[in-house]
């Protein structure tokens, strides 16, 4: 007998707004250590010398890494907020409101997320803001 079977609750098709909310602030966090890790990366090239991390800077400037980085912006915004609702969960506010809190701060986090955009991306195509 399956696992899925034996316990259906553990499909993600009978997962509610908690486990949800549980697994995006999971992956986000692990998506920003991995960016943490590969930032340090990227500056521990500067040791190997000017030539190497200016190859390196020349590759991130590409259009896959520009959009990797606003994605980023959104992905922190997300997890901050997230976060911070758990800490309200944790001082005992708001935990019979758990669903709308998460929709309210996912609401939030998505307007941001836009206003961000609205001064960001002029920036990374490279034109003036005004």
């Amino acid at each position: 007998m399956s696992l899925v079977k034996r316990y259906p609750d553990i499909h993600p098709a009978h997962y509610k707004v908690g486990a949800w909310a549980w697994l995006a602030h999971r992956i986000s966090g692990i998506g920003i250590a991995a960016y943490l890790i590969a930032h340090i990366i990227v500056i521990s090239t500067a040791q190997a010398g000017g030539a190497s991390f200016d190859g390196i800077m020349a590759s991130l400037q590409t259009p896959l890494f520009l959009a990797l980085d606003i994605i980023l912006i959104g992905v922190i915004v997300f997890h901050m907020l997230n976060g911070f609702r758990i800490l309200l969960f944790d001082l005992g506010i708001g935990i019979r409101q758990q669903k709308q809190l998460f929709w309210g701060f996912t609401g939030v986090s998505v307007i941001a997320f836009i206003a961000t955009l609205i001064f960001i991306l002029p920036l990374v195509l490279g034109r003036p803001l005004v």
